[in-house]
């Protein structure tokens, strides 16, 4: 039976935080074809063949030298490696991961990201339990409380995630999910609505607008072309040529030296038309 294909891993170019997955994937290329890497020599070129870099430049003379000491050694070349690339504090970068994480979604995604941290620290199954519980959603630690826990973590997993799903199916049968969360902004704006006192209108922006003031009274204007509106003379009183003296609005009666007031011209020739008037019904 043939080896099986597997994809190759990315070239190493000696960053510490990429080395550990890089062993990991040339160790899956081994399982995978172990008739192709039988012997260690093929399993130091593989790796020697994957470098770039300053790991290359350090592996070069293992290439070159067939007689060299490592060529022929898997595991000291491995230690070799190990002593320079491996991350000495990722334990403790992992531990200190698995102690900050909380659940944010789902019990299962957080078991999942849980179990992925804890697989490489030496820490007993009792402890991670604890840890577990810790990081879970106050909701899922209620469903458990009247569950006597699991203190083994496959189990405690299980605990947790039958019982966030049961929780998740409660909200949807109460309706709790699928609402509109209201924001901040929101909820500020109706305070602001309450503390408004009561017949006005809300503040809008438009009302740091002001309104443009009239030049000028308003007059009915007739209905005239262009060209006469131009000819038109402006008015005696105000200087505005829309309307005529006759007509303006801002004509006033004159005060006499008797403090009574002096009709104006208009007002004059109406009285002597309609005196004339009268004397020649009269006659």
């Amino acid at each position: 039976m043939p080896d099986a294909k597997v994809r190759l891993p990315n070239p190493f170019t000696g960053k510490s935080s990429e080395y550990a997955p890089f062993m990991a994937q040339c160790s899956l290329v081994f399982a995978a074809r172990p008739r192709a890497y039988a012997t260690d020599e093929r399993k130091v070129l593989f790796i020697i063949s994957l470098l770039s870099g300053t790991p290359l430049s350090w592996a070069q003379s293992i290439a070159l030298d067939p007689q060299h000491r490592l060529r022929n050694d898997w595991k000291a070349f491995k230690a070799a490696l190990d002593k320079i690339y491996e991350d000495r504090n990722v334990q403790w970068k992992r531990a200190n991961k698995l102690l900050e994480l909380k659940q944010t979604g789902s019990a299962e995604a957080y078991a999942a990201q849980f179990q992925s941290l804890a697989a490489s620290l030496d820490i007993n199954d009792k402890g991670l339990c604890f840890i577990f519980y810790k990081g879970l959603k106050p909701t899922v630690k209620d469903a458990l409380a009247p569950v006597p826990l699991a203190m083994d973590l496959s189990g405690l997993v299980d605990q947790a995630v039958g019982a966030d799903q049961r929780v998740h199916q409660r909200n949807v049968e109460d309706g709790k999910v699928g609402k509109r969360v209201i924001t901040a902004a929101s909820s500020q704006h109706r305070s602001n609505d309450h503390e408004r006192p009561k017949g006005k209108r809300p503040y809008s922006s438009m009302d740091d607008v002001k309104s443009p003031k009239p030049n000028s009274e308003s007059y009915p204007r007739k209905s005239s072309s262009d060209s006469e509106q131009k000819q038109r003379k402006p008015c005696g009183h105000c200087g505005y040529s829309n309307h005529s003296t006759e007509e303006c609005r801002r004509k006033r009666s004159k005060p006499t030296s008797s403090g009574h007031s002096q009709p104006s011209n208009s007002m004059l020739s109406t009285m002597h038309s309609s005196s004339a008037t009268s004397q020649s019904e009269k006659a």
